[in-house]
């Protein structure tokens, strides 16, 4: 059994990360302090899929409103979400024109396919 949660602790940053090692080169990952401050600018940006009675981090999905200017610089290839600073990140429900950025979705592959 699984659940979603967000609201996340540091210590949940730092398992995301850890995660995303598994898959990725470490130049394209946001390190735990990063995502950290963007989700004290919009907490619910983080999505984190956990087992129920274990609470094992299982996959997570990172994505919340940023500024248009950073949303193009992003999409060009300009910068990644490892220069992406924190006042880039927007609240939901921001008055600032924005445009929502999916930063990371990434699943433990024993978990993949197996409808978690």
């Amino acid at each position: 059994m699984y659940k979603i949660t967000t609201g996340t602790t540091f210590q949940d940053h730092i398992q995301a990360e850890n995660l995303e090692k598994e898959y990725l080169p470490s130049e394209m990952i946001a390190s735990a302090p990063t995502t950290w401050a963007w989700g004290q600018k919009n907490a619910e940006g983080l999505f984190l899929l956990r087992q129920k009675d274990s609470q094992k981090l299982l996959g997570h999905l990172s994505a919340f409103p940023v500024r248009k200017e950073i949303s193009k610089a992003l999409i060009s290839g300009e910068m990644n979400d490892t220069e992406l600073h924190s006042s880039a990140v927007l609240p939901y429900g921001s008055n600032t024109p924005s445009d929502f950025y999916f930063s990371v979705i990434c699943v433990h592959k024993a978990h993949r396919f197996t409808g978690a």
